[in-house]
């Protein structure tokens, strides 16, 4: 009987088969490719993204009363809000942070990390010390809510520290957009 071999010698990590003997043989390995190993391989990529990524709400915004604009018509998940797409989650993140300044009277890095991220659920200290590396900012300077290339420095970091991959800055530049028009 004919065999199929699966080696992963190709550049994208996909797998290829080596056909022997039969055009039959190479049909039925090809849908085995691709009805199979496909959908694993999707998935297992999938289980690899972030919790904030997959809802694309990069700074993990807790469900609330709130209806946010750009939010997805299925709120699949039970503790953080999923939006269409990411810009809309940063788009709620530069409007909340506005809001803690506004409402709040907030307006340091460590302020605002601190009811973002408070102590009795996370490491405070921690987050607070690696977005005021990762975006210039340090923690105890008043922060303009309305200084575009801050905000975004800022919230690219939080992203980040969010989720362990560097934010996309054309998406956050874009959520930041949003933001600004209303």
């Amino acid at each position: 009987m004919p065999s199929c071999k699966i080696s992963s010698r190709c550049k994208n990590k996909t797998f290829i088969l080596n056909y022997h003997k039969s055009a039959r043989m190479q049909i039925l390995c090809v849908n085995y490719e691709t009805l199979i190993l496909q959908p694993i391989l999707t998935l297992v990529q999938k289980m690899k993204i972030s919790r904030g990524l997959r809802n694309n709400n990069p700074l993990n915004i807790r469900r609330n009363a709130t209806r946010w604009k750009g939010l997805s018509a299925e709120q699949n998940d039970s503790a953080f809000f999923t939006f269409k797409a990411p810009c809309w989650g940063y788009r709620a993140a530069f409007v909340t942070l506005r809001n803690y300044k506004r409402l709040h009277g907030l307006s340091t890095l460590a302020e605002w990390v601190n009811r973002w991220a408070p102590p009795v659920e996370n490491d405070t200290a921690g987050y607070t010390a690696f977005v005021a590396r990762k975006s210039g900012v340090a923690q105890d300077v008043v922060i303009n809510p309305l200084d575009k290339e801050t905000m975004c420095r800022v919230v690219a970091a939080m992203s980040q520290m969010e989720n362990g991959v560097p934010a996309k800055m054309e998406d956050v530049e874009e959520g930041w957009m949003l933001s600004v028009r209303n």
